[in-house]
This record gives structure tokens, C-alpha cells and sequence, in this order.
């Protein structure tokens, strides 16, 4: 029961005056093991009860003011206060967004041979925002990941601020093939305060894409429920594509380029599924003739087709974090694992 309900106050005042025992419906059962301390807001409140109004305090460790309701004539009540619902952990991301249409796996191979090494940021492929979503569910959504890293270390420097840096690598195939395995990291810069038993977390949070496209011919994987419907046509195409490619790449003609321009012309023609197909197989015919010819091919990297060039694929996005967890580690859903 609410005890500053009218029926509660009026039992405690018989009981404070005649000795009146509870009613039993009126006894109070704690739904929870401790409680918000809430006042009416008014000029009646008590100086000492205004001071107790927000605070959270344990039903079996009561403040000096004794509990809300049982002083003569407190209008007090106490709200419960369920910690797991109390804790949250806000990280809202910033400066997240695309320049122009999603670029497609020909368009990073385009830039290989045609862009002379300038580096592009995510956000100009198209993509950013698809990364940092798919990033975000598998870190940020996660309270034993980032969240409770942050946590863990907050709990450390109570009343101080504290950074670190984070990062490792994070298979994006499924969000931007051409992207790969790709490394997301990052520094973090926060304060900590201790208020009723709970850490209040203010501060920021700085992410970082650091990729290199240098394998053109990198692109496709074959689903094999599908290799049968690839016709002796396809497979001769296969052949013509690596011939060319594998010239190129082996003897270093100039006339990259081309290749790439009429490698696109004619799987421009097929289904995304052939593209992947005939990629893959140019793949594997120009790795198994560089193997039998390693002593022609001269490159740093078997990775790396002449005629073309590396170049980096990088991006920034930060974020603002707001959040109150618990001070005991056992008992919050926001620690790392």
C-alpha cells in the first residue's frame, strides 16, 4: 500500500496515538528492496523530508528521517525503484551518413584501376551507414561489449574521468562485400559520479574504419547448389576473362584498364550470382598459373594486379554517452565479459 494513501496515514496516526495495532491489509510488502524517496513538492514538506526528495534508499536501511509516511503527518511516499530498470546506458551516435548512391563491387574495382591510389571514405561508397548499423548491433546494442567496458572502467575511477581506446576487426562481407574483414576502433573519454549507490556517465566517444582495397579479384564466393546450371558458354567466358586478366597481371601490360572495362561489360551481362561465379573462378585460374609461373610475376603482393592500385578506405563517426549503471558489478547488466 502507498503510505501516504489516506487510509495508511490515518491507521499510522491511531497507532501513534491510541496504540491502535495495523489493520493486516494495511502492512506494507516491498515489491522491491529499495525505493525512491518522493515528496508532495509543496511549502508543507519538511526541510529535512525535502532534502531526502529523489534519493534512493533500502527498505532494511532506513535514513534518519525514519521511511516516507511513518513521521506524524508526512504525505511522503516511496516509489518503488527496480535497479534493472533503472539502469540504462545511452550511446547516441553522430555524424552518420552517406554521399550519393552505394557503390557496387565494380565501382571499388573501377576505382582500383582508375583512381590512381586516392583514398575515399565510407560515407562516399555509400555505405556508412549500413556499417555503423551493423557495428552498432553487434557492439553497442550489446551491454558486455563497449557499454560494459565503459561500466567496468567507471567503476574504477569514481569521481574522476577516465579514456581508453578500443578495437578489433569485424566481418562486414554480408554489409559491403568489397569491404571484407575490416578493422572498427575507437577511444572513448568519460566521468563517473557515484550518486545513491548508482555511477552517473557523461562523455564521448570517437570510432574509426580503417580498410585498404587491394584485391580486385577478391569479390565473389560460389553457392554450390547453383554450379550446375553453369553452361560450357559461362565456363569459356571464365577462361577469356582470366587469359586476359592473367596477361595483364603477369606481364604487366598496359592495358589494365581495358581489361576492367571489358570485364564489366560482359558480367554486367549475368545475374549477380554469375558475377560472383566467374569472379571467383578468375580468382582461382590466376592464383593456380601465378603459382606456376612465380618466378615472371615480380609484384610485392599477389594480391595486387598491376596495371592498378591500392587504395585506403577510411571513415570517422563519434557518439555521445549518457548513462547510470550499478556501482556493484554482480548485480548490473552492463559489464564487459
Amino acid at each position: 500500500m502507498d503510505r501516504g494513501a489516506i487510509a495508511y496515514r490515518k491507521a499510522f496516526e491511531a497507532y501513534m496515538r491510541k496504540g491502535t495495532p495495523f489493520a493486516l491489509t494495511l502492512k506494507e510488502t516491498h515489491p522491491t528492496t529499495h525505493y525512491v524517496w518522493r515528496t508532495r513538492g509543496d511549502r508543507k514538506v519538511r526541510p529535512s523530508h525535502a532534502k531526502n526528495n529523489g534519493k534512493i534508499f533500502a527498505w532494511d536501511d532506513p535514513p534518519s528521517t525514519g521511511h516516507p509516511g511513518e513521521e506524524y503527518g508526512c504525505r511522503c511516499w516511496a516509489e518503488p525503484y527496480d535497479q534493472d530498470v533503472a539502469e540504462y546506458f545511452n550511446i547516441a551516435l553522430t555524424n552518420v551518413f552517406d554521399i550519393g548512391p552505394p557503390w557496387g563491387s565494380w565501382d571499388f574495382i573501377k576505382h582500383y584501376f582508375q583512381g590512381q591510389g586516392a583514398s575515399v571514405t565510407v560515407r562516399q561508397t555509400g555505405h556508412l551507414v549500413k556499417v555503423v548499423a551493423e557495428h552498432k548491433r553487434i557492439v553497442i546494442d550489446d551491454p558486455t561489449r563497449l557499454s560494459g567496458q565503459i561500466a567496468d572502467a567507471a567503476r574504477k575511477n569514481i569521481g574522476e574521468s577516465f579514456k581508453a581506446e578500443f578495437g578489433r576487426s569485424y566481418a562486414m562481407q554480408s554489409i559491403v562485400f568489397s569491404l571484407g574483414d575490416t578493422n572498427i576502433s575507437g577511444d572513448y573519454s568519460c566521468i563517473c559520479d557515484e550518486i545513491n549507490g548508482m555511477l552517473e556517465i557523461s562523455g564521448s566517444i570517437n570510432f574509426r574504419i580503417r580498410d585498404e582495397f587491394r584485391d580486385p579479384l577478391d569479390i565473389g564466393t560460389v553457392l554450390p547448389e547453383r554450379i550446375a546450371k553453369i553452361d560450357e558458354k559461362i565456363s569459356e567466358m571464365v577462361k577469356d576473362i582470366a587469359d586476359a586478366t592473367y596477361d595483364a597481371a603477369v606481364y604487366a601490360i598496359e592495358i589494365a584498364n581495358d581489361v576492367a572495362s571489358n570485364v564489366e561489360k560482359e558480367i554486367g551481362k549475368l545475374d549477380r550470382f554469375l558475377r560472383d561465379y566467374i569472379s571467383d573462378k578468375v580468382k582461382r585460374e590466376i592464383l593456380r598459373r601465378r603459382k606456376n609461373a612465380i618466378d615472371v610475376l615480380e609484384v610485392k603482393d599477389l594480391r595486387e594486379i598491376p596495371g592498378g592500385t591500392p587504395y585506403s578506405i577510411v571513415d570517422d563517426w563519434s557518439a555521445t554517452v549518457s548513462a547510470r549503471v550499478s556501482h556493484d558489478k554482480g548485480k548490473s547488466r552492463f559489464t564487459a565479459s
